[in-house]
């Protein structure tokens, strides 16, 4: 089972997992795992925690490294079970969201996946849906056949327009 999650550049997978090799030698790195560009597997590292800290402060490659709190089989209903084991770590008075990334071929979307989680999650918690400026992210990140599960801080939430940015006007001419 993977213990970590590491997003990267694509096409420095290869990088990346050597890098965690020299961090942690006994940690078993899998690259582009399926063929999936931008992603590394890391399992059997003896202190996870630890190599969470260290990957994203000496790679620079590295995009985002999340500890991998559950896995399961890509299915629906298996996701959403995993994913209400998970849904003690979110309180009633917080808010969150679900993210989803499908690799690979299924016969559900990443939005039935978002819905599905979320109402079941909603149901148990009592915690409100907030898809824009969550206190916590259930993220599911599916690599074919696997589906690997874990929450994160609403601020870990990626977003091309964050909360006080404000828009860009159009130039309609003149000079600079």
């Amino acid at each position: 089972m993977a213990q970590l999650f590491i997003t990267c550049r694509l096409g420095m997978e290869k990088v990346v997992a050597s890098q965690i090799r020299d961090l942690d030698s006994s940690a078993e790195v899998v690259p582009s795992p399926g063929g999936f560009q931008g992603i590394v597997l890391v399992s059997s590292p003896p202190n996870p925690k630890g190599l969470l800290e260290k990957v994203p402060a000496e790679v620079v490659e590295v995009e985002s490294v999340h500890l991998v709190e559950a896995v399961c089989r890509a299915s629906l209903e298996e996701i959403v079970g995993t994913a209400l084991r998970l849904a003690g770590c979110i309180s009633p008075e917080e808010s969150f969201a679900v993210r989803t990334v499908r690799r690979g071929k299924h016969s559900f979307t990443s939005l039935d996946v978002n819905v599905a989680v979320g109402a079941a999650v909603k149901e148990r918690t009592g915690a409100s849906v907030d898809l824009e400026n969550p206190d916590r992210v259930l993220f599911v990140q599916i690599l074919q056949d696997a589906a690997y599960l874990y929450v994160a801080g609403g601020k870990e939430l990626r977003r091309k327009m964050g909360p006080g940015k404000t828009r860009c006007t159009q130039f309609s001419g003149g000079s600079l």
